[in-house]
């Protein structure tokens, strides 16, 4: 069934230039990283899923769950040129991970007749917190709100939101955090973690265009939030947020599943010499349960799972054979049909 499309200007403000734009809700940002171009109102009915997270995990539920990190606590240990005193050796991972640059220089050696990349060793920041304790020491690095968000994030979800980890990279708000957790908490537990220290972070704020990024995106599968986050709708970001969690997952947990005869025969796509074609482009609107997936079956899979966990009797009544191929092959007979299915 067709979908009725709206157009917006949008003026971004992209370093020192005004840009003025037009941005459409079909996501369709072509080749590159880049993914998830802006929609005005989002794909999928959030509002009315089963299992969708309604609960803001508060500033206090964080402590809590972070006091109850690890089991193991050491009289003390040096990390990155902080002496810490009675932490776990988990909570002390996170302090390293937090403020560890991560390494993007590497050197071809030969081992054993096959040249290999040998990445230089990641660079410590060496701060001089006021304190002896992990969690305090975080919020004085990065502000007690964002510091505490960052620590829960990384150690709950194993994703690492920090600017000093990753190059091209600027410090969240308070209030990205926010919906980012929201949106995590979306993340069915049994693919938890996805892989570890997983980047999430925020792209360097005013430079999407000048670092490659398309104007009309969101984020990309490198999962870094474009300028244009800053007034997507939330559920759109949310969506946004669990589509290119989907990439991740077929990546690091599913071997590129959507590039295997059993999901591109779903939808009769071709394998062409890396690239995807479909065989009959536009003529099945109706087995996709949005525009953007008939792109590639890389989109189609991550918006079927998508619509999977906030809509899946869309996907059910556009393509019965993807909805049971995610349920048996990814979601291990799990559904999210109603309310029976979202206890974890």
């Amino acid at each position: 069934m067709g979908r009725k499309f709206m157009f917006i200007l949008l003026f971004v403000l992209v370093g020192s230039h005004a840009w003025a734009m037009s941005c459409s809700d079909i996501r369709h940002p072509g080749e590159g990283l880049t993914d998830q171009v802006y929609l005005s109102k989002p794909t999928f009915q959030i509002s009315k899923a089963s299992c969708v997270n309604r609960h803001r995990v508060s500033e206090k539920e964080m402590e809590t769950w972070l006091d109850q990190y690890g089991e193991d606590v050491l009289p003390w240990a040096e990390v990155n040129g902080v002496r810490f005193v009675e932490e776990s050796s988990a909570r002390l991972g996170l302090y390293s991970m937090l403020t560890l640059q991560k390494s993007t220089r590497g050197e071809g050696v030969k081992v054993k007749g096959q040249e290999v990349i040998l990445m230089a060793p990641d660079i410590p920041f060496y701060f001089k917190p006021n304190c002896k304790k992990v969690l305090c020491a975080i919020k004085e690095v990065f502000g007690a709100q964002v510091g505490l968000r960052l620590a829960y994030m990384l150690a709950r979800f194993n994703m690492n939101g920090s600017h000093l980890r990753y190059p091209n990279a600027s410090p969240f708000t308070v209030a990205e955090l926010d919906e980012v957790l929201m949106a995590l908490q979306d993340i069915p537990t049994e693919f938890l973690p996805i892989t570890q220290d997983m980047q999430l972070t925020r792209l360097t704020r005013g430079k999407t265009v000048e670092l490659g990024g398309h104007p009309c995106t969101l984020a990309d599968n490198q999962i870094r939030l474009y300028d244009l986050w800053e007034i997507a709708a939330s559920d759109v970001k949310r969506e946004t947020l669990i589509h290119e969690v989907a990439h991740a997952l077929s990546d690091h947990q599913f071997h590129n599943i959507e590039l295997k005869p059993e999901w591109l025969g779903l939808s009769q796509w071709i394998h062409r010499e890396g690239t995807s074609l479909n065989t009959s482009r536009g003529a099945n609107r109706q087995e996709f349960v949005s525009d953007y997936a008939m792109s590639s079956p890389r989109e189609d899979f991550a918006e079927s799972f998508t619509a999977y966990i906030y809509e899946p009797q869309l996907l059910l009544r556009q393509n019965p054979a993807k909805f049971q191929f995610l349920k048996d092959v990814i979601f291990k007979g799990r559904d999210f049909l109603s309310i029976n299915s979202c206890r974890r």
